[in-house]
């Protein structure tokens, strides 16, 4: 199957395709985000589920939401309702691009369930792909064949420390900013 929607907003697509499913909620998964961690996906499912959340996300110890850095391991959940009301409250057209920054940037209005990353790692880690040095890297990255979690991959990464200097730098000089 495949749902095609507006190319201008993002936020309307993902409500789009999950209506044509009939789910009433999702694991959004970025598509720049090539080191997708399965162990931390599975936990972040079930903590969303075992409760009523809106949305649920994995954060850093000072609380930052992963999502709002290019660590590129992780990904969200959100209820479709919650979408919804990001619609019908917000007109703003950030809000339809970056689907979840309005839930995120409104707490008080949302049920947000917020897991602390298990790993200790530099929360300037850049592993997601938004320009060529990007690529290059995780093409680097996979030659070293390293394993599904964060956990196997920081440690792969530990044999070769310089290949993440240069991303590291170009990370510490870009701020994911959405306002």
């Amino acid at each position: 199957g495949c749902f095609r929607g507006s190319e201008d907003d993002v936020l309307a697509r993902m409500i789009g395709a999950a209506e044509s499913i009939g789910c009433d909620s999702f694991v959004r998964v970025c598509s720049d985000n090539p080191f997708l961690d399965p162990t931390a996906l599975d936990a972040l499912s079930r903590e969303y589920l075992a409760g009523r959340h809106d949305y649920a996300t994995y954060v850093l110890d000072d609380g930052t939401l992963i999502i709002m850095k290019p660590i590129g391991v992780f990904a969200e959940v959100v209820r479709v309702a919650a979408l919804r009301r990001v619609v019908a409250e917000s007109d703003d057209p950030l809000d339809r691009q970056h689907v979840t920054m309005y839930i995120h940037q409104n707490p008080e209005r949302f049920a947000i369930r917020r897991i602390v990353v298990p790993e200790q790692f530099d929360s300037d880690l850049r592993l997601t792909v938004d320009y060529p040095e990007d690529f290059q890297m995780c093409e680097e990255i996979l030659k070293l064949s390293p394993g599904p979690t964060l956990g196997e991959l920081l440690a792969t990464l530990e044999v070769a420390p310089g290949l993440l200097a240069k991303n590291l730098s170009f990370s510490r000089e870009h701020q994911k900013r959405y306002r």
